[in-house]
This record gives C-alpha cells, structure tokens and sequence, in this order.
C-alpha cells in the first residue's frame, strides 16, 4: 500500500515512469516533477545534444523490442540513462533492478507486462517530445 500511494503521489501511476535523482535530494518531490527534473538535466548538454537523444531513443526501442520478445516482465524495474556531458553522444540505457521477474505462466503476467510496456512507450514519447523541441 506504500508504494501505491507513493506512485500516486509522485505521478509514476499515471506517467508509468519517475526520475529518481543519483544525490537522493528530495526523491519524492522529484519523483512528482520528473519530466521537469530530466528536462532540465537534458539542457546541461552543450554538445551534440542531438546524437545524444538519438542514442538514448534507439537504446529504449531496443529494451522494448527485447524484452517483447521475451516471455518474462519485470515489476518496479529502473531505466539507468548515463550521460557523460564532455561525450553526451556516448549515452547508456540499461534496464536494471530486475529483482520481481514475472513469467508468462503467471495469471498476472498481462497486467504487468502491459503496465511495463506503457511505462516504457511513455518514456519513448518523453525523450521523442524532447528531441522534436530542441529542433525547433
């Protein structure tokens, strides 16, 4: 029940994401202001900022692809973007804390495998909406 509430609260019901700062500020206040906490750490990148959202796209297609062609989901799984800001284009996408796997045979295996993939699209859709206002 916790963590129901704390995903309301910090919108991750709704977005099917939440950005957790790496200094572990205020999590929960950033956690309700993702987009705005991930905007503002995409603008500290002075140069090619556009390889850089490519990359970080591509690397999140592929962790949907992949993980759509696998029978297992995850609950309360973490996307880890790392970017180095003198080499942004070098960003990494890794899918991480996949400690409450699902398999297909499990009766709940749908439910969570569609919440995931909402999670993920919306992410797509965050870093693709980003990427579309830089070009502006």
């Amino acid at each position: 029940m916790k963590m129901k509430l704390y995903d309301i609260y910090t919108k991750s019901s709704t977005r099917g994401w939440r950005a957790i700062p790496t200094d572990d500020g205020n999590r929960a206040k950033t956690g309700r202001n993702s987009e705005t906490f991930l905007r503002e750490q995409l603008d500290r990148i002075n140069v090619s900022k556009d390889a850089a959202l490519r990359n970080i796209i591509n690397q999140l297609y592929l962790i949907k692809k992949r993980l759509k062609q696998n029978q297992r989901t995850f609950i309360a799984s973490s996307v880890l973007i790392v970017i180095d800001l003198q080499h942004p284009e070098n960003a990494s996408v890794k899918l991480i804390d996949l400690a409450h796997p699902i398999d297909a045979s499990n009766r709940l295996f749908q439910k969570y495998k569609e919440s995931f993939d909402e999670g993920i699209i919306s992410l797509i859709t965050f870093f693709e909406n980003y990427a579309a206002e830089q070009k502006v």
